[in-house]
């Protein structure tokens, strides 16, 4: 009897150390697998979240808009949670970016990633706040979300989702997984980059069927968003260039008016050298491969010649044509309103005209359009300009 007590004990000891052994490992493997410091998940809808009233899902098709929030743990606020540039909490900052990375699995096998350099953009968020809205697969009507490669910060690019459209992550029709992470690179006192499970993370997953019959229709949704949100860089681009000098040179005017003429010399050199470095940048940028790119000779039946008519009539008199590029290819596309009704035709294809007016270069987007007249039928082609300008270098624009 005592033999049998005495093995049971043994026996149960034996038990307890390898299950002490056994959760160890566990831990140790969970802990080895954790990168990211998560805090925080995000929800999904087919309606943007600003909308208000939006039901979550974690169901979707390739044929559905979908969108993101952004839900710190706990009800925090993300100045709690993420790398405060200059550690003041309470300001409202210009641009600030946090990486945004989508991945794609099928049956538990992942099928790829995004660019994990891709970021996403908000523009002027006081971030003492507990909610943030970003894009995932959406309206390019309604589409917001800046999208960057932080090497190309200049280049707004599609949505990741977007981007990740094509054969060899949705080989097939089918139900897949899709995982969504956004995540602040934080830095230590000294700016050295903290180790990655210090990095705050927002992490959400919802299912995706996938339809090939959707594949022309996402595409061409990508690349509706992808010129809407370069068109809206742009224009964000030269109205900052243009409101800081205008705003520079009315306090150095107000300035003028009080200082001692030492002081009034002094101001001046600032000023011109402030005017000069502004230009110098705009001097220093790249031109776009469309300038060296060879040119298509007509587009939608329209020549080189009637462009640059177009152009002129509804330009400055001083612009100098200096180059038309036309994207070769492209197809008619069209457009239609919320209720699925067309409202016109369109080209997908890139117009650009380079010109010059008096010690500025520029280049500008025309169009081909066609109206919709009712009863499957349109209006006969014609050119329009584009909404904005984009500043080029003059010293490489010859």
């Amino acid at each position: 009897m005592v033999l049998i007590t005495k093995s049971l004990i043994i026996m149960k000891r034996t038990g307890l150390a390898l299950l002490t052994m056994l959760l160890s490992t566990i831990l140790l493997k969970a802990q080895t697998n954790k990168t990211k410091n998560n805090v925080g998940k995000i929800i999904f809808a087919t309606q943007p979240f600003s909308n208000g009233n939006v039901n979550p899902s974690k169901n979707f098709t390739s044929s559905d808009f979908i969108y993101g929030q952004l839900v710190p743990n706990y009800g925090k606020l993300f100045n709690e949670l993420l790398d405060v540039p200059g550690g003041n909490k309470d300001s409202t900052y210009p641009t600030w970016y946090l990486y945004y990375v989508v991945k794609v699995y099928k049956k538990k096998e992942q099928m790829g990633s995004s660019n994990n350099e891709t970021t996403c953009g908000f523009s002027y968020i006081n971030w003492n706040t507990k909610i943030l809205n970003i894009d995932v697969l959406p309206d390019p009507k309604t589409g917001t979300t800046q999208i960057i490669n932080t090497y190309q910060a200049n280049l707004p690019q599609q949505t990741p989702l977007y981007s990740l459209t094509d054969a060899s992550h949705f080989p097939e029709n089918g139900t897949y997984t899709i995982k969504v992470e956004v995540y602040d690179e934080t830095t230590d006192a000294w700016g050295n980059k903290k180790s990655k499970n210090n990095w705050p993370s927002f992490e959400g997953e919802f299912e995706f069927t996938f339809n090939n019959n959707d594949i022309t229709t996402l595409k061409k949704n990508g690349e509706e968003l992808k010129t809407k949100l370069i068109t809206a860089a742009r224009i964000r681009r030269n109205a900052q260039d243009d409101a800081a000098i205008k705003k520079y040179t009315a306090e150095y005017s107000e300035k003028q008016a009080v200082i001692a003429k030492e002081e009034k010399e002094k101001q001046k050199k600032e000023h011109d050298a402030y005017i000069a470095n502004t230009k110098a940048a705009v001097e220093a940028m790249n031109m776009p491969s469309s300038w060296t790119a060879k040119s298509a000779v007509t587009v939608g039946g329209f020549t080189i010649a009637q462009i640059k008519k177009e152009f002129t009539e509804h330009s400055d008199e001083n612009a100098k044509i200096i180059k038309v590029y036309i994207e070769p290819g492209g197809s008619w596309l069209i457009s239609k309103n919320s209720f699925g009704i067309p409202t016109s035709q369109y080209i997908n294809t890139e117009v650009l005209v380079f010109y010059r007016v008096k010690d500025e270069c520029l280049v500008r987007n025309m169009y081909i359009e066609k109206t919709y007249l009712g009863g499957g039928k349109y209006g006969a082609a014609s050119i329009h300009t584009g909404a904005s300008d984009e500043k080029l270098p003059c010293s490489k624009m010859k």
